[in-house]
């Protein structure tokens, strides 16, 4: 596949998705703060490893290094509005030769419930599966959380199956975790009011 790779900035109605850089320093590290134990049980390397201005710094060099490796493409969410950090979406595992890739994603609590979660990961997944000519995208989810894999369902993605006890959350517990993915025929066959970036 030629060399193409994910836009810098997404735009949608109220947010602005764009790569990180070391200006985002003190950003990070306070959505990361303000959200330690709500990412612990989903994100347990972002909770417990970026506690100091140090390790953000750190965090910060390799996203910009995987963005230009092609290695994952790492975005901070932010609302137009409010003009401040609310959430990353990142673009991993990455398999240019099929093409496919995984994403993660979190809202701040403060920003919960506001249909922000749903409008950034469509707009990624809308880059990846028409604008990149993607195959294939998918999630995985924990199977405790209810609200993101109803989020999985509303974008079209479909359950592929669950691994049981494949990943220990932060608190040290272990969760079965559930596959949804979206390919890129399903992706053209879906109603406008499915596939248009949610308000």
């Amino acid at each position: 596949m030629p060399e193409v790779s994910f836009p810098e900035s997404i735009v949608t109605e109220r947010l602005e998705l764009r790569c990180y850089d070391e200006m985002d320093a003190v950003s990070v590290g306070e959505l990361i703060g303000s959200n330690r134990r709500h990412l612990l049980r989903n994100f347990p390397e972002l909770s417990k490893g970026l506690t100091t201005p140090a390790e953000v710094e750190q965090f910060l060099s390799g996203c910009v290094f995987q963005w230009n490796e092609r290695k994952g493409y790492c975005y901070g969410v932010w609302a137009k509005t409010l003009k401040n950090l609310i959430g990353q979406v990142k673009v991993k595992s990455l398999h240019w030769e099929i093409p496919s890739a995984e994403l993660s994603y979190f809202i701040g609590q403060s920003f919960l419930r506001q249909g922000y979660a749903s409008e950034s990961v469509a707009a990624v997944m809308n880059v990846a599966l028409k604008e990149l000519s993607f195959n294939r995208v998918y999630v995985r989810i924990i199977s405790s959380n209810i609200a993101s894999i109803q989020l999985a369902q509303k974008l079209g993605m479909q359950h592929e199956g669950q691994h049981h006890r494949e990943f220990r959350c932060g608190f040290g517990e272990l969760h079965d975790v559930d596959y949804y993915s979206l390919t890129s025929s399903d992706y053209a066959l879906c109603t406008p009011k499915e596939t248009e970036t949610p308000r």
